[in-house]
């Protein structure tokens, strides 16, 4: 009877410590589940923020493609009209010499009358 009782009073010991051992790890879980959530969320709006700088990104990468277009394009055109203002002032001086020498030739002749 005696061993009886100290078997059962063991067996409650045990009892007692698995059920502290139970409602520690239980306890531990529930506070990881909010943990755990926290976590899932933080990096689902991080998520969401590196897509949203990836196509901010990409849109001004597109913005500077078309600036770049449109300086070279801007570029060409200088170099247009430069070379457009550098024949009209070669044409301009070829002028003004064939403009000298006709005149030196009219004085000539003045002076030969």
């Amino acid at each position: 009877e005696s061993l009886r009782r100290q078997s059962l009073s063991d067996a409650n010991a045990e009892i007692g410590i698995l059920s502290e051992r139970l409602m520690r790890s239980t306890a531990s879980k529930q506070q990881s589940i909010p943990e755990r959530d926290a976590s899932l969320r933080a990096a689902e709006i991080a998520s969401k923020q590196a897509e949203a700088i990836r196509e901010e990104r990409d849109a001004l990468h597109h913005e500077l493609v078309q600036a770049q277009q449109q300086i070279t394009a801007q570029q060409n055109e200088i170099m247009t009209l430069q070379a457009r203002v550098q024949l009209s002032l070669q044409a301009e001086a070829r002028w003004f010499e064939e403009t000298k020498r006709h005149e030196a030739v009219q004085q000539q002749l003045l002076r030969q009358k």
